[in-house]
């Protein structure tokens, strides 16, 4: 960190880095009440149990990359517009290696990086 900091003429010392569940939480809105029914879906039965149980609210609070083609493209400009220079690829459905191969296919070619 203190080298990515260096390069834009930051003190390390002062640059506030909230990783913590709870912090995530609470920068998307979300408490642990709303999301204690996905943690216990992930445990009795996966992340296909999981991923069933996030509702649509969730997803709004957490503006996931996740969709078409065209709403991933949007949600990493989003991230992109606002300082994001990173983003982890974490993959909930059936086929992963098909997503991987649609997400290098569809969405990467398109970031221009």
């Amino acid at each position: 960190m203190a080298n990515g900091a260096a390069k834009v003429g930051l003190d390390p010392r002062e640059i506030d880095v909230q990783g913590s569940a709870e912090a995530l939480l609470e920068l998307a809105g979300l408490s642990q009440q709303e999301i204690m029914p996905i943690a216990d879906a992930m445990g009795r039965g996966g992340r296909f149990a999981a991923a069933a149980a996030v509702c649509d609210e969730i997803l709004d609070k957490c503006e996931p990359i996740a969709g078409t083609p065209a709403d991933c493209l949007a949600a990493i400009e989003g991230y992109s517009d606002v300082g994001c220079t990173q983003v982890v690829l974490e993959l909930w459905g059936e086929d992963r290696g098909r997503e991987v191969e649609l997400f290098a296919a569809d969405v990467l070619p398109h970031l221009g990086r």
